[in-house]
Parts: structure tokens; sequence; C-alpha cells
């Protein structure tokens, strides 16, 4: 039964007062009188009021204890839901830091200022490929390429996806911005060379920050320079045919490489221009030059034999085209009246001859 009063509060009863003469009265003797009674009366509270008070410190006692515990197990669940709570939001960052590396890049010293010119940033897929070791057109490091990523840094991040036919006719699965930047990248050896020359240093130096070994970073800085310094000692009236040749050259040989180096049997040192190969290329180049001109010379008598027996609507709709030549393909343009469209007579199976 719990004690509901402090008896450190209680007050000793007056025992001599006529309120409790009848408890004196059962307590006189012969050997005890009212005063003794009075004693007795007196002496039996107080043991009674210190047992109450030792039985009132043990409730206070085993209260405390049960509040301390309540306490200890409600601080234990608040310091468990906390712990939770950050375990899961530390789990979200972890997961929003995985996703999204940019957003939590460390930020550079503060004092350093913007660079004098743009840096060399190419887009994700360019960087995965990089870090592969995987060829990659060195058009994604001219201008244009550089410009497609910097006009817009997320697009190849937030982008939707389209289904488009694989070779071999199977269907698979391309990003719209993808699909967009393979339309608008130049195969290396339709490259301007101009844009050549910009684009090698830039792909040698992604090579390096990619983590390419030292000694193919430097065969490929080596082989670039090597092509340029090809080009610096051709005489000036070939110097466009030999640099359509080395831009051709530098296009198909790169990409052999690339498979090549996967097998000990096959790998070679692409830094060692083969002359005979370029002189292939460059034979190949005049010869397609040469066809095109020929063609032109073929249509403009056409249209000279048309015009002698008075058929000029004729001549102009059949006859009057424009003949130009890539390092991989032949044009035909009919002049004013549609755009360019690739020739019947291809020169990709000869080029690997």
């Amino acid at each position: 039964m719990p004690i509901l009063q402090n008896p450190n509060d209680a007050v000793r009863p007056d025992y001599g007062s006529d309120l409790h003469a009848a408890s004196r009265a059962v307590l006189i003797t012969n050997d005890r009188d009212n005063a003794g009674a009075i004693a007795f009366l007196e002496n039996a509270w107080k043991v009674q009021n210190d047992a109450d008070k030792l039985a009132w410190q043990a409730q206070l006692d085993d209260e405390t204890a049960v509040i301390a515990e309540n306490e200890r197990l409600t601080k234990e669940a608040e310091d468990a839901a906390l712990r939770a709570d950050k375990e899961e939001r530390m789990a979200e960052q972890k997961e929003d830091e995985k996703k999204n590396k940019a957003k939590f890049l460390p930020i550079p010293d503060t004092d350093v200022t913007a660079p004098d010119s743009a840096p060399i940033i190419v887009s994700p897929a360019v960087r995965k490929k990089l870090r592969a070791g995987d060829w990659v057109a060195l058009w994604h490091f001219t201008s244009d390429g550089l410009d497609e990523v910097t006009c817009d840094p997320g697009a190849a991040d937030y982008d939707a996806v389209n289904l488009v036919r694989l070779d071999g006719n199977s269907i698979g699965w391309a990003s719209a911005h993808e699909l967009k930047k393979s339309r608008a990248v130049i195969d290396d050896a339709d490259l301007p060379w101009d844009d050549f020359v910009q684009a090698a240093p830039r792909a040698t130096l992604a090579m390096e920050e990619a983590g390419w070994p030292r000694d193919r970073v430097t065969m490929f800085a080596s082989f670039f320079g090597n092509l340029q310094l090809v080009a610096l000692g051709t005489v000036r009236g070939n110097l466009e045919v030999r640099r359509r040749a080395l831009l051709l050259y530098q296009s198909e040989q790169r990409k052999q490489w690339h498979v090549a180096i996967l097998s000990p049997t096959t790998a070679y040192n692409l830094s060692v221009i083969n002359h005979v190969v370029l002189a292939r290329y460059t034979a190949l180049i005049h010869e397609a030059d040469s066809a095109a001109k020929e063609r032109v010379r073929e249509a403009q008598e056409r249209t000279r034999e048309a015009r002698s027996v008075h058929s000029p609507t004729a001549s102009l709709s059949v006859h009057t085209h424009a003949y130009f030549f890539s390092p991989t393909r032949f044009f035909a343009c009919p002049i004013a009246r549609s755009p360019a469209r690739p020739c019947s007579h291809s020169f990709d199976a000869r080029l690997t001859a």
C-alpha cells in the first residue's frame, strides 16, 4: 500500500489532551500512571513515524528508479530514432552523390579565378570510352565537338532514350543526345586539316587525364606529331592532297591499331609512319580526283551536246552536275536543284585493299 502523505511532515499528537483520554486510560496500571501512559503513547507514535519515514524514502527511491528507467528507455528510443534518421539521410546523401557526382565535387581554392581559355571538357560518354582505353573520334576534341558539351552540360545525363536499328537489323536503345551527337560527328578522314591539328593535342591530353599508360600517350603524341611533320615536308603544290592522305591514314590506322593491340601477334607501334600505306592512300586520292574531274568534263561535254540540239531544259535537269570527293566517298550534286547526295561509285572497299 503506497504511503500517500510524507511522514516527515507529520506532527505528534498531544496525548495529554482530553481527545486521547481513552487511550491513556487503557494504559494506566498500578505500575504506570497518567504521565507514563502519555510517554508510552508518544514513544509508540515516534517508532511508527520512524518506520513510516523509512518506508516513505524507499517509496521515493522506487519511484525515482522507475522515472529514471522510463527516462532512459525514452532517451534510448529517441537516440535510436535519431540514428535511424541520420543513417537514412546519410544513405540518401550517398545515393545522391553517386547519381549526381557533379553536384558534390569539391570547390577548389577560392583564390583561383576562371581560366583564360575554356577547359577541355568532353561528354560523359567520351570520358567513359577514354577510361576504357577505346577509340574515340577526334571530332569530339575539335571546337565544334567541345561546343556540343559546353552548350548543354547536362544533356547527356538528363535525356530520353529511343529505340534504334543497330547493325544486323537488331533493335536497341540509345539516348536522344547520343543520336543527335552521332549525326554531328565527322569522321577523322573528313576533318579539315586545321581541326585535326587543333584536336590532336587535346585528345592526347584527354588520354593522359583518363589514366592511359605513359608509353601509350607518348606513342599517340608522336603519331600525331609525325603526321604533321610529313605534311610540313610536302611540296606546296601537293600539300592539299598529302593532307587528305594523312587524314585518311590517321583515321584508318588509329582504328586498326585499337583492334590490333588486343593481340600480341598483331600489335605494332602506331607512331612509326608506314609510307607504303600512305603512298597507297595518296594514289587513291589522286585517282579519285582524276575520276571526279573526268566526270565533270563528261558532264560538261554532254551539256554542250544537249545545247547543240536546242534542249537546254534537259541538259539542266539531267546533265549539269558537280562532282566532289572526300577521303571516303564521292558526292554528285545537281547544281542549284538539291543538296549533295552520295554518288553510286564508292571507294570505301578500295581503301582497305
